[in-house]
């Protein structure tokens, strides 16, 4: 029955407001189908009502009509620009996930994990303990590469040289953030690629190998140096090590920590040192062995060491230096590398003051120029230096302690009389 006033509705209407709800309901089953509609609700721990469902369905339907036909566009091969994309937001990054990591933590892990040299961590702890201070509580997933560019632009001072702000700092902080990275804990390096483009190179004024007085000098006061009240393992490096880095270019480090056990007689009669990872640091991690220099069988050094016994030679074994602290950042010096400043000081104290000359590692320079000037071969210079091969096939040529033998009998001695 119709009520007074109430449109009647036309015949058929009905049955076409029915159909229209049929068609529409498939459509949007079809739609949910084609998006995983209900899948994503579900991931999302997100419940609809029925309406609201259909709700969503309606608003996504122009969208993915658009996608299907920007598909078949493609398909096409037309790759014009995709206008409607516009109409959406512009998607915001979400929020940066923290380490839980302020600088000098990321730098202790660092420590702890890969273990550096000890020479490393006292280098770099300055470096970090200034980032620190920079950005004091900050995450470090929260530096960001502008953050980095103004650090960057503090480094450089009176006492910093480029070079050194370029080598020792940037380094430094690109290494460790980029282990951090590498380690999952942050997502971006902040500090990968910076350095300074411009690094003003210091003017070279002289060689950097020892002239003939210098060597002379030292040569001559390690011969006469008296014990005193030094040491008796100072006072022996004091005589010895400046003559075997003179007759072997091995570094510095590498001599102060020889053992008595390193000292061998060859099956073919000449005396041998031999450098290895077992007596301390080497820069290759390879030990290698080398032959002494008649005049240093000469001087006396195989029946020092000999008479010293196993054992380091030039420092006392029976003294344990500890660490003040469990910190790992500050690392204890070995006792050879306490050794070998303790001659750099004296160096300087008996003569040679100059400061554009290493008063350990000229003695590496010293050696080669001579070496080369005696005519023996690069591979016998490099392999007496520790020094890594210049070319593939040069691992094939390795030399051996028999062949440095054989060509340092012509390295000239060094002759201590004035010209």
């Amino acid at each position: 029955m119709v009520e007074a006033g109430q449109k009647m509705p036309e015949e058929g209407e009905e049955d076409r407001e029915t159909a229209s709800h049929a068609h529409l309901r498939r459509i949007r089953a079809k739609l949910a189908e084609c998006t995983r509609m209900m899948s994503f609700l579900a991931e999302s721990n997100v419940v609809l009502s029925a309406d609201d469902q259909a709700a969503l369905l309606d608003d996504v339907q122009p969208d993915f009509i658009a996608a299907l036909k920007l598909l078949r566009t493609r398909s096409q091969g037309n790759y014009r620009e995709d206008t409607y994309s516009k109409r959406f937001p512009t998607k915001t990054s979400s929020r940066t996930r923290l380490a839980g990591l302020t600088v000098w933590k990321l730098f202790e892990m660092w420590v702890r994990e890969t273990k550096p040299k000890g020479s490393t961590v006292t280098r770099w702890r300055a470096v970090f303990q200034n980032l620190d201070d920079t950005f004091a509580g900050k995450d470090v997933a929260e530096i960001t590469a502008d953050d980095a560019v103004e650090w960057k632009s503090t480094l450089v001072t009176e006492k910093r040289t480029v070079r050194t702000a370029n080598v020792v700092w940037l380094g430094a902080t690109s290494s460790v953030f980029g282990w951090a990275r590498q380690e999952r804990k942050i997502a971006v390096n902040p500090f990968e690629g910076l350095s300074f483009s411009r690094v003003k190179v210091r003017p070279v004024v002289r060689d950097r190998e020892f002239t003939e007085e210098e060597w002379r000098t030292l040569l001559n006061a390690a011969l006469d140096s008296e014990p005193g009240r030094r040491k008796p393992g100072l006072a022996a490096a004091v005589r010895w090590l400046p003559w075997l880095c003179a007759y072997t270019g091995a570094r510095s480090g590498e001599i102060a920590q020889l053992r008595g056990q390193d000292v061998q007689q060859h099956r073919d009669g000449f005396w041998t040192i031999t450098i290895t990872p077992d007596a301390g640091t080497v820069k290759t991690d390879k030990a290698r062995t080398l032959p002494l220099h008649e005049h240093l069988v000469e001087l006396g050094f195989p029946a020092f060491a000999k008479g010293r016994g196993p054992g380091p030679l030039f420092y006392d074994a029976s003294i344990v230096r500890k660490a003040a602290s469990e910190d790992v950042t500050k690392p204890v010096a070995p006792p050879a590398q306490m050794v070998r400043q303790r001659i750099s000081e004296w160096v300087r104290k008996v003569g040679v003051t100059d400061q554009d000359v290493n008063p350990n590692h000229a003695w590496r320079h010293t050696f080669k120029r001579r070496a080369a000037r005696a005519g023996l071969e690069p591979r016998i210079r490099d392999g007496m230096c520790g020094h890594s091969v210049r070319d593939v096939a040069s691992h094939y040529e390795t030399a051996s302690v028999e062949d440095f033998a054989e060509a340092m009998k012509q390295f000239p001695r060094y002759d201590l009389s004035r010209p």
